[in-house]
């Protein structure tokens, strides 16, 4: 591309599709090779003449006289215009495009194209064609094929029907060459196509109206060129990568940036039916139930209420007390009779049963001492005495043990060994002697701390049972004067 091509997206006119929005993926795609603009001014023929193509997806305002002639001058000039629309055509959008696509052969209707039978996408809205391709040139570029793979003509089931002339195709073998590309046309009206404009996309025999143009180009001698469709929600994002609606998209821009299309337009106006006389035998031997209209309503809305359904009065009780006459009863107050229910079966109770609860399981007794769990306070209290005597009891016979052996070893040194050896006696006897003292200290403190738990425990439970705990105290406090005496003695010898 020797000079860069420059498309502009007019935004004057309130544009449903806007490139900051809900067409991004067009601008993403195409401001590589090409350089995008927006138009927010007025339309006007200089501003026109700077790009290549200008873009109006669905314009919802009104144009003026001098833009129509900025557009019609324009496309003189070799310019290359792009009009989108949507549903409802001008009457929806409120726009008079009309006014100036009718001069080329093109106009929207203010209708919108439907799917009559459900096929992958469920709002009858998006409608999915598979047989909207009137041009098979739309096929080869739209999918970038070179110009030597151009679709054939199958026109082999024509010459076996004897129809030589193009004009007079089959019309199965018309449907068959549509093919080729599958779009979703989505929120659509149809188009009217007339000449010198054709048409390159149809609704296809499955939506409504029927083989109905949905896109259409013109092409003059001078270079200029116009795309019309029906749709812009097709190109939006939400729908722009769905079948090959890219493709589509990509036809048009090629069309009207490029000289790549080579189309055969044709002399011959198609002949279209826009409204269809439906088959009348057909349908009355499929009768079908209909819904009832409604009655028009009142002026007055006071009438629609009726007073007869319910009312609440006394104008029966003189006919009711009439009753006791004919019936011969007694106008008495009505006295309550005693039923007498008759039981063929004997009275039951029902066949309820208490809850059946897990039981606990057994406690581990082996890890308890059963005598100190269940005893009571004061037992425990006489438990720990009873311990506690046994400790000084060892204690004290240790300690004796301990000073009987001391005398032994000091007879021994004294009279077995000789006078000579005097002195060393005298050490062996003082170093034996200090590790009885230390070993005494010990026992002391011991029986001393014994002693003062065995008290505290005495005084909180003090009768008559624990007096001879106090007697043990006391003979044990003489037995420890005596051996410290004893010990004071070998001191001095």
């Amino acid at each position: 591309m020797s000079e860069e091509k420059i498309i502009i997206f007019n935004a004057s006119k309130k544009e449903a599709g806007n490139p900051s929005t809900n067409i991004k993926k067009i601008i993403r795609k195409y401001k590589g090779p090409y350089k995008c603009g927006r138009n927010k001014e007025e339309i006007t023929f200089e501003r026109l003449k700077m790009a290549h193509l200008v873009v109006f997806f669905c314009p919802k305002d009104l144009f003026n006289k001098q833009e129509f002639e900025a557009l019609k001058q324009y496309i003189q000039n070799g310019g290359r215009l792009f009009f989108l629309s949507s549903e409802g055509g001008e009457h929806k959008n409120q726009t008079n495009i009309n006014y100036f696509l009718e001069q080329y052969g093109i106009s929207v209707n203010s209708d919108c194209v439907v799917r009559t039978a459900f096929y992958k996408y469920f709002f009858p809205k998006e409608t999915f064609i598979s047989n909207g391709i009137l041009n098979e040139e739309v096929v080869r570029v739209g999918s970038g094929l070179p110009k030597e793979n151009k679709k054939p003509q199958n026109k082999f089931l024509s010459n076996i029907l004897g129809k030589d002339n193009d004009d007079d195709e089959d019309e199965y073998i018309r449907d068959s060459l549509r093919g080729g590309l599958d779009f979703v046309y989505c929120f659509g009206s149809s188009l009217n196509v007339q000449l010198p404009s054709q048409a390159v996309l149809g609704s296809g025999p499955l939506s409504y109206p029927s083989n109905r143009p949905v896109g259409a180009i013109y092409m003059n001698k001078s270079g200029g060129r116009i795309a019309v469709c029906g749709s812009y929600e097709m190109f939006c994002d939400e729908y722009f990568d769905q079948e090959d609606n890219a493709k589509i998209f990509e036809f048009f821009m090629k069309f009207l940036l490029s000289d790549e299309c080579e189309f055969q337009f044709q002399n011959k106006e198609q002949e279209q039916e826009y409204i269809y006389v439906p088959d009348i035998g057909e349908l009355a031997d499929n009768l079908k139930s209909c819904l009832q209209e409604s009655d028009a309503l009142p002026l007055d809305y006071k009438q629609l209420f009726s007073n007869d359904i319910f009312k609440y009065d006394t104008d029966l009780i003189p006919e009711a007390v009439k009753l006791y006459e004919l019936l011969s009863v007694k106008h008495e107050t009505i006295t309550l009779i005693v039923p007498q229910f008759e039981t063929p079966l004997l009275g039951m109770i029902p066949a309820t049963f208490p809850p059946i609860l897990k039981e606990l399981q057994p406690p581990n007794l082996e890890q308890f001492d059963l005598d100190d769990e269940f005893a009571s306070l004061s037992r425990r209290k006489y438990i720990n005495i009873n311990i506690n005597i046994y400790i000084y009891i060892y204690i004290y016979i240790y300690i004796y043990i301990y000073i009987y052996l001391y005398l032994c070893i000091y007879i021994f040194l004294f009279f077995i060994i000789g006078q000579d050896q005097h002195n060393q006696q005298i050490n062996v006897i003082i170093t034996i002697q200090i590790i009885m003292q230390r070993k005494v200290v010990i026992f002391q403190e011991l029986l001393i701390r014994l002693k003062i738990n065995m008290m505290l425990k005495l005084f909180q439970d003090i009768s008559w049972k624990n007096q001879q705990y106090f007697y043990f105290f006391y003979n044990y406090q003489i037995i420890l004067i005596q051996i410290q005496i004893q010990f004071k003695k070998l001191n001095q010898g």
